[in-house]
């Protein structure tokens, strides 16, 4: 059961590095559009968070004769990285699909609303009990509905202009889709992450480890299709034009 454990974990943390590693190779194969370098150098970000959030899980499992001085501290759980790093990732997303906008006033708009969403988050993490023994519920959920509303006026904007007709080149547009359902497949896991936990229901943590493992899985799969999908366009379009 570990090494089975431990041989997803393996293939999702590969694929995270392999999706980073094909963004940059889409980089240097094609002309980068807006905020294209920004989300790769992202993939390159949480590949190195995610690498050190392995810790517990080896801890754990190594039976805590190396890292002994987690066992019963609030840092034998990586919540506290996980709690901040989920405010990152949902304000990186946002940001993301703001710059594709081309409403002014729905732009400055959705930041003002992304700003209060950091702070808000932020204030939640300090006045509740919630850091170090699970996802915030309230990071998860505001950010999954923020990012919601943005993604879906991103769309609307698409509908609404002749932008429809070339989004199929357009890394946004690929990652709109991923992001999103990634996001909604995942709010409730982290909703109830409180009880990722054997102590408390070992059916729930071998159901919310599948279930993550499988969506991170879809995710990166997604992107690296994505970037191989569009250095292809985007290279026979350079030789027909040349």
């Amino acid at each position: 059961m570990l090494e089975h454990y431990f041989t997803k974990l393996f293939l999702f943390h590969f694929l995270e590095l392999l999706a980073a590693v094909v963004g940059l190779y889409f980089l240097r194969r094609c002309t980068a559009e807006k905020g294209d370098k920004i989300f790769v150098w992202f993939l390159w970000y949480v590949f190195i968070v995610e690498t050190i959030n392995l810790y517990p899980a080896f801890a754990y499992y190594e039976g805590y004769e190396f890292f002994s001085f987690l066992k019963e501290s609030p840092f034998r759980r990586n919540y506290w990285i996980a709690n901040p790093n989920v405010i990152i990732i949902n304000s990186f997303y946002c940001y993301y699909f703001i710059l594709h906008l081309t409403s002014v006033k729905f732009r400055k708009a959705f930041q003002i609303l992304l700003i209060t969403y950091i702070a808000t988050s932020l204030l939640n993490l300090l006045v509740t009990n919630v850091y170090f023994y699970a996802y915030s519920q309230y990071s998860t959920i505001v950010g999954a509905i923020l990012l919601t509303l943005i993604i879906g006026f991103y769309w609307y904007e698409l509908l609404l202009s002749n932008k429809i007709l070339y989004s199929f080149k357009s890394l946004a547009f690929y990652v709109s889709f991923i992001a999103l359902i990634w996001h909604l497949a995942t709010t409730p896991l982290f909703i109830y992450s409180f009880y990722y936990n054997t102590e408390r229901s070992v059916e729930f943590v071998q159901m919310y480890r599948i279930i993550l493992i499988s969506l991170n899985v879809f995710m990166y799969l997604g992107y690296i299709i994505s970037f191989l999908i569009l250095s292809r366009k985007r290279r026979l379009e350079r030789s027909f034009s040349g």
